[in-house]
């Protein structure tokens, strides 16, 4: 989980906006 959430994190530098995309969908996921 801590790598992940750190690609997410350095991802989001870049990505930016794509980032509100990813989030919910992780959230899901993992609720899921």
């Amino acid at each position: 989980m801590g790598l992940l959430s750190n690609r997410i994190e350095r991802s989001s530098l870049k990505l930016g906006d794509h980032i509100y995309s990813w989030r919910p969908a992780y959230i899901y996921a993992h609720h899921g």
